[in-house]
């Protein structure tokens, strides 16, 4: 990863734990054997007045593009799986997130993985794979993953340290 335009990488992973996004989208596609399809996004999203620091982080992390995201912003993106494997992930490694979307980072990696090991190719239910004593796999464990990213935001009183529930 080159560094392009003088940003520092813990500045752009602070910049990515304010704005970043991950996300994880399942498309029916009757083209696949699962009849579903799976993608995954990094994105910033900025005001069209920040778009230059768009283009900077393109740069920096040496793939993505940026489009366009209506009238008034412009966003980066992620998507090529060899690329988020490549600049994004070590990246996240040697800078860690702060905030609560280190869960989402975490949660986002882990789809990478079953998709890199072709577990996706199957929509094996969770309970079956849990009596054995693993972790869920397919494309139900995916959709479970999918759904704990990017929860609703809850009062400071209602959160403790990141990821944990605190009674109040």
């Amino acid at each position: 990863m080159e560094n392009s335009h003088n940003l520092h990488p813990a500045w752009v992973v602070g910049f990515i734990d304010g704005e970043g996004c991950f996300s994880v989208d399942i498309l029916k596609n009757k083209a696949t054997g699962t009849g579903y399809q799976v993608q995954l996004r990094f994105s910033v999203t900025q005001h069209i007045r920040d778009k230059d620091l768009i283009f900077k982080l393109q740069s920096f992390f040496g793939c993505g593009y940026v489009n366009k995201d209506g009238p008034t912003k412009f966003q980066f993106r992620i998507r090529r799986f060899s690329d988020l494997e490549k600049y994004l992930f070590p990246l996240l490694g040697n800078y860690p997130l702060q905030t609560q979307k280190r869960l989402d980072a975490e949660c986002f990696i882990k789809v990478h993985s079953i998709i890199k090991n072709n577990l996706h190719l199957t929509p094996t239910p969770l309970s079956t794979y849990h009596r054995r004593g693993g972790p869920g796999v397919g494309l139900n464990a995916i959709l479970k993953i999918k759904n704990s990213i990017n929860p609703p935001l809850h009062l400071p009183s209602e959160r403790g340290p990141v990821g944990k529930k605190v009674k109040i």
